[in-house]
């Protein structure tokens, strides 16, 4: 469950971020206070899906699966920076798409590597 994309009136591959956030805490804050009207306090709160939906960019992501026409504009522009700052247009595309695995690519490589290496010289002093 997601808030939708028209708040703006703009299509979903023109979203204007700073004006989609704007509208995007306008209709949280509404939508929020409509649940708490609705439903039992302990009970799931689908505003908090939603706002963990945003604080994540997994909206984006959902969006973008919903949307063939805006797929590669809301992936360019609001997935891929969330990984990283490559420009895709000087590095091949192979050499960067590591960095989509998961957020701080890199750091994680970097751990599994110095992991491996320990593990060598782990096994090497047992042998």
């Amino acid at each position: 469950m997601q808030p939708p994309y028209w708040l703006t009136g703009e299509t979903v591959d023109e979203i204007s971020p700073d004006k989609y956030s704007e509208r995007h805490k306008e209709f949280m804050e509404v939508f929020k206070e409509q649940e708490r009207k609705i439903h039992p306090p302990h009970s799931i709160q689908c505003s908090s899906v939603m706002k963990r939906s945003w604080d994540t960019g997994a909206f984006w992501y959902i969006l973008a699966l919903q949307s063939p026409s805006g797929l590669s504009k809301l992936f360019y522009a609001r997935i891929q920076p969330q990984f990283t700052t490559v420009d895709m247009d000087r590095i091949p595309f192979l050499l960067t798409t590591y960095q989509h695995w998961t957020h701080d690519a890199a750091g994680f490589l970097k751990t599994k590597v110095k992991d491996k290496m320990e593990f060598e010289r782990a096994k090497i002093s047992l042998g």
